[in-house]
């Protein structure tokens, strides 16, 4: 590290909290700089006893034992004595003094330089951010610097949460960048992953954000790595809220007994709002009851605008409310008056009311062809660039009912098969159309996937030029009405976007991929789902029924009485060797050991989960 590292600064809410930080900081290396200094004190001691028990008696003029002592420190800073020594053993005492003299005037003068903040060493540097980092409370730890990471500290840092940062290497740039944040960093080698926790203070810490993936260092095994972190927190700190990045399925059940949340892939993460962004809806990550190792079919909560002329104009919200449809909540356009939960089943919708949906996997399609405006067409997409979110994405377009036709600059068509067939997971029927591939794209690729047709282009390379050019040829084809849902990897090509008048939706993937980890680093949990409406807080809680819930409210045995008692809309029941029911009948009986999934207010939804122990 050289001088042009910038020491990272007390931060807090107020004048006192900082000066109290500072406080600490300082303590803490005070303490350690003492232990540093602890050798020269150690030998100025042993100088004044020789010399006053050993030599002194030899002197021809002996002094007095407080004579003796500074004389000795003036032996020290090269002041020249009166008389000379005749002793051998005194001559050698005097020679040896000023070299002694210099060795404490160094360690004087970094100490200075320790705690004036001009750091010249990167020893001097650790030593300050691991102070400063014990200073810290009830803070967020994240593990590992990446493009998802340095959005999630941007976020956090711009609502004043505490961090600090444990990674494995770390430029002098992006210190200088953490430290006027007011983070302090912990740089560590994977060797020394428990100690890094230590230094970081995990033990006071409120989360832990394990954002190691496989773009870090090539000798780290993410999912190795990543559950080595966990498990040394978990020791650490019982109570510490922590979500990593795991891929390897035996690896993430490892994690999920120690309470650890699991992010396989943010490529997966980042699948349904592009979905969403190409009919114009909102879609949430999908959320499964899972019971006795079994799994229902995914679920999505649905947010969209009735568009006009739609089907959906001509139905009232009891029509909509099918085996897998459940309608959370519907305001009529222009309304703002409390919402009724849940929404009466006669209320006619029209164009401009905002519906919330939560409904099963295999009916997305029907829902996106209810709000379609009349004359339009549900036609193919087209996806490009088959890599990790490339495949994500057709394969969900596919499982929901959607033709696609895929194009590749590597990867041809009977690899891309071979990927899809191993992914398809539905109950619709969307065909893969076919196959583009070439060494770079080319108006004829589009041609052949009939864009001119198409539904929509999802371009998903991770090459921002070559992504910018194939919108630029399907926008010059097809006009500037193509719907155009792009991955970029830096915000500067929004610029480039804009000055060509491309329309088009721009995500990039630590944007979208870091909902989960601001979640559990503010508190909130993967359940249940927390959003705020018109200025109210809502939840969608996932609980599994106890008979003590049964016992303090024996009324609340069936959805009905259940729903008219708490003001609340329970949009899911199963029951054990049953199928999932979305939108369970109002007369079905609600017993211990189901599991329900009811959407209401968050104040109500805190009391139901305080009566359910």
């Amino acid at each position: 590290m050289s001088l042009e590292y910038e020491r990272v600064v007390p931060q807090g809410a107020n004048v006192f909290e900082r000066t109290w930080r500072r406080v600490r900081a300082v303590t803490v290396s005070v303490r350690r700089l003492i232990g540093r200094l602890a050798l020269p004190i150690g030998l100025i001691v042993a100088s004044v006893l020789i010399y006053l028990f050993l030599l002194n008696p030899i002197e021809e003029h002996p002094k007095d034992p407080l004579q003796a002592v500074l004389f000795v420190l003036e032996l020290m800073t090269l002041e020249a004595a009166e008389d000379l020594p005749q002793h051998p053993a005194i001559i050698l005492f005097w020679l040896v003094m000023p070299i002694l003299g210099l060795l404490v005037l160094g360690s004087v003068v970094e100490a200075i330089l320790f705690s004036s903040g001009v750091n010249f060493n990167q020893e001097q540097r650790d030593l300050w951010e691991e102070a400063m980092a014990s200073t810290f409370r009830n803070h967020i730890i994240i593990y590992d610097l990446n493009d998802l990471s340095r959005y999630v500290i941007e976020e956090l840092s711009r609502r004043n949460y505490p961090m600090v940062v444990v990674t494995f290497e770390l430029s002098p740039i992006v210190d200088n960048w953490l430290s006027r944040k007011g983070i302090p960093s912990i740089v560590r080698s994977p060797l020394n992953i428990r100690d890094a926790l230590e230094k970081a203070a995990v033990r006071y810490a409120r989360a832990l954000l394990i954002t190691t993936s496989d773009e870090s260092p090539s000798d780290i095994d993410m999912n190795e790595v990543n559950t080595i972190i966990a498990r040394h927190a978990r020791e650490l700190n019982p109570d510490l809220s922590i979500i990593a990045r795991i891929k390897d399925p035996t690896y993430a059940r490892l994690l999920e007994r120690k309470h650890v949340h699991i992010v396989p892939s943010v490529s997966e993460l980042a699948v349904w709002p592009f979905i969403g962004a190409v009919y114009d809806i909102a879609i949430s990550q999908p959320i499964i009851v899972r019971e006795d190792g079994l799994e229902s079919e995914a679920n999505f909560i649905v947010e969209m605008v009735v568009k006009p002329d739609s089907l959906l104009t001509s139905m009232q919200v009891y029509d909509l409310e099918e085996d897998a449809v459940d309608v959370m909540l519907h305001r009529p356009k222009g309304q703002a008056s409390k919402l009724v939960i849940p929404p009466p089943g006669v209320g006619r919708m029209a164009a401009g009311d905002d519906l919330i949906i939560f409904a099963q996997q295999h009916i997305l399609r029907h829902l996106i062809s209810l709000n379609k405006v009349a004359g339009e067409r549900l036609c193919h997409v087209i996806v490009a660039g088959m890599n990790s979110l490339g495949l994500y994405i057709t394969s969900a377009l596919l499982n929901i009912g959607v033709h696609v036709h895929t194009m590749d600059s590597v990867l041809n068509a009977e690899q891309v098969a071979e990927q899809l067939a191993s992914m398809r997971r539905g109950r619709n029927g969307g065909v893969h159309l076919g196959h583009e591939s070439g060494p770079k794209w080319l108006p004829k690729m589009l041609t052949d996937a009939a864009i001119d047709e198409a539904q929509a282009l999802v371009i998903c390379s991770s090459r921002d030029p070559e992504n910018l050019h194939l919108a630029f040829l399907a926008q010059e084809m097809v006009g500037p009405d193509m719907r155009m849902v792009i991955r970029i990897g830096r915000d500067s090509y929004r610029e480039l976007y804009k000055e060509l008048d491309i329309d088009a939706r721009l995500y990039r993937l630590s944007q979208v991929g870091a909902g989960p980890f601001f979640d559990v680093a503010v508190g909130a949990e993967v359940s249940p789902i927390e959003f705020a409406y018109d200025n109210r807080t809502y939840q969608l809680l996932t609980l599994k029924v106890t008979a003590g819930l049964l016992t303090l409210h024996p009324t609340w045995n069936t959805i009905i009485s259940f729903q008219q008692a708490t003001q609340t809309d329970v949009v899911l029941l199963h029951k054990l060797n049953e199928p999932t029911d979305v939108h369970p009948e109002h007369h079905r009986l609600i017993e211990p050991g189901d599991t329900i999934v009811v959407f209401g207010d968050v104040t109500t939804m805190r009391r139901i989960v305080e009566a359910n122990r």
